[in-house]
């Protein structure tokens, strides 16, 4: 019986997949589907790369590098991995220098541990529970996966402060996003720059399978050095589970795509339009449809309307060409028509940088100032938003 090339092609990466369950750890071995010859990569030099399947041991991505097709299979070094971290409370330290913002609402305090600053973020079940609940083993389970990537809040495990259960997460100094660009004045250079690093970050989420749900500004952390950090993992889940279809919450609604307003699955292709939504955000500094009712989001977006692009006259048209291209390929109201994947976005966002590149001092892309703030404008005062999780 003469096979057909998918099939004969099925039966290689099967085999191939057997041969990679007998490892620990993260690998990365070339298929070529001819070929075996193991060889260490770069991981930015892959494309197009898309989960396939996931199991008990990992997820399995196929990917292309110069015209040839990649098994990339993501390993668990060892069982013990998914079990979250205890830290003893005597490891966290209180900071040397103690500044006003070391307390971040009720719910945060700033921390020392094994001399980096951690976020210590508190949480209503106890240990036990934690370990136990099935929603919370699987947000640690996401959790732990995610610190990998340098664009994504690290988690770093569980412990007690002050008597209070407490999450440990990395530390990110400047707050949220949406409070920087309230507060600082951010270049637009600085912006695309910011854009990219969370574009990384979601690239790795769909290279592991992970949607997260509820993107926007303000689920984005800032370090010091100006890198963003995507957190607030409330909503996440896995793109192969099965879909169901809940009622979108008003704090969600700006950034939403209109197939998700007509009771449609959540796919990769609702995250990438988000992801436009939270661009347009960070470029013009404002909430989209700031100030209209629900009822009326809703109208506009199923019938293809969309955000305006206001640019101010001294802005480089390079640069504005450049972002109202990759979002309006984000913004298509059919999910098929928009761009297909967030390493094809990672592709025209490095593109667009490196074509500014040469239009700014890149020893000015940590520099913010403040604002000069007028009290009759709608000024977000800073509350809960500064959390590592919506309450």
């Amino acid at each position: 019986m003469i096979l057909s090339k998918p099939i004969r092609i099925q039966r290689k990466f099967k085999r191939l997949l057997k041969r990679f369950l007998k490892n620990k750890e993260t690998n990365l071995s070339e298929t070529g589907w001819l070929e075996s010859t193991s060889k260490k990569y770069d991981y930015s030099g892959f494309k197009d790369i898309q989960m396939i399947g996931r199991g008990s041991s990992g997820v399995v991505s196929r990917a292309v590098r110069k015209n040839k097709f990649f098994a990339l299979k993501t390993f668990d070094k060892d069982k013990t991995a998914q079990i979250v971290k205890e830290i003893d409370s005597k490891d966290l330290a209180n900071p040397k220098i103690e500044k006003s913002d070391d307390r971040r609402g009720e719910f945060v305090v700033k921390k020392i541990y094994k001399g980096q600053e951690v976020a210590c973020k508190s949480i209503l079940n106890n240990k036990e529970e934690m370990k136990t609940d099935s929603k919370s083993q699987r947000l640690l389970e996401i959790l732990i996966k995610v610190s990998e990537c340098k664009y994504i809040l690290r988690f770093y495990g569980i412990s007690t402060v002050e008597n209070h259960n407490v999450m440990v997460f990395e530390w990110a100094e400047l707050g949220n996003l949406r409070q920087l660009y309230l507060e600082k004045q951010i270049q637009w250079h600085c912006k695309v720059r910011i854009v990219l690093g969370i574009c990384r970050g979601l690239t790795f989420l769909q290279e592991n399978g992970i949607l997260h749900n509820d993107l926007k500004c303000k689920n984005i952390l800032m370090a010091e050095s100006l890198e963003p950090k995507i957190y607030n993992f409330e909503s996440v889940r896995y793109s192969c589970d099965e879909n169901t279809t809940n009622p979108v919450a008003d704090n969600k609604l700006h950034w939403i795509a209109p197939e998700i307003l007509t009771a449609s699955l959540y796919t990769i292709q609702s995250e990438i339009f988000s992801f436009g939504m939270l661009f347009w955000e960070l470029i013009f500094e404002k909430i989209p449809y700031k100030g209209w009712e629900a009822e009326k989001i809703r109208d506009h977006v199923i019938n293809g309307g969309r955000e305006k692009f206001l640019f101010e006259t001294s802005t480089p048209e390079i640069y504005k060409k450049g972002c109202k291209k990759i979002i309006s390929e984000t913004w298509k109201k059919e999910p098929q028509e928009r761009i297909s994947s967030f390493t094809k976005l990672l592709d025209m966002l490095e593109e667009l940088y490196n074509s500014i590149r040469c239009m700014f001092d890149e020893n000015s892309l940590g520099l913010l100032l403040e604002k000069n703030l007028d009290l009759d404008d709608e000024l977000e005062l800073p509350d809960e938003d500064i959390c590592l999780y919506n309450e």
